[in-house]
């Protein structure tokens, strides 16, 4: 049997994995350089008055001066700016999500492939289910998707117990998915 489409799925799920913890990385450069046109610009509202807008070298956008003559200068980002006191999601979560999809992908892509191969499912409550492609990635979709709500309620009380519980479901998935390998280099 060829380890062909196990080898894509591993690639598309390193792909996605370094899209999600790398893109705060590059969040900040979206709005280094702002232009915008004036509302003078658009036909409807020729009779309003233009208001240009500028930035500065440093990104900082700068209004004009406001009937009090104060210039509002507002610093862009690519978050909303943080509330006093609120909490903000751990880092490691997002990956763990990342990871947690994939593992489920990787389980049901070397799951069919075991069937196919002659191998018995060997989770008496998933036997019924794997036998029918559309319950299995409705099965596999709930299930990743109940262990990220889960992980997203639990860490705005307990950051550690987020964290720890998804790498609990991230280690179980990847077991899951070495045996399902190993089963399959047997049948091969």
């Amino acid at each position: 049997m060829s380890r062909q489409p196990f080898r894509f799925v591993a690639r598309q799920f390193a792909a996605a994995a370094l899209t999600v913890v790398a893109s705060p990385a590059f969040a900040a450069d979206d709005l280094a350089v702002v232009t915008a046109p004036t509302l003078a610009s658009f036909a409807p509202f020729a009779h309003v008055a233009a208001v240009p807008i500028a930035a500065d070298d440093a990104g900082t956008v700068v209004t004009p001066a406001d009937d009090a003559g104060t210039v509002k200068a507002i610093r862009p980002t690519s978050r909303p700016p943080k509330r006093p006191g609120a909490l903000s999601r751990p880092k490691a979560l997002p990956a763990l999500y990342a990871s947690v999809v994939g593992l489920n992908v990787m389980d049901f892509v070397t799951t069919r492939q075991g069937l196919a191969a002659g191998a018995v499912e060997a989770n008496p409550m998933m036997r019924g289910v794997v036998g029918n492609s559309a319950a299995f990635i409705a099965v596999k979709a709930a299930s990743a998707a109940t262990s990220i709500w889960m992980a997203e309620r639990l860490w705005k009380k307990n950051r550690a117990a987020a964290i720890a519980t998804m790498v609990v479901v991230n280690s179980g998935l990847a077991a899951v998915v070495a045996h399902n390998r190993s089963v399959l280099s047997k049948l091969q």
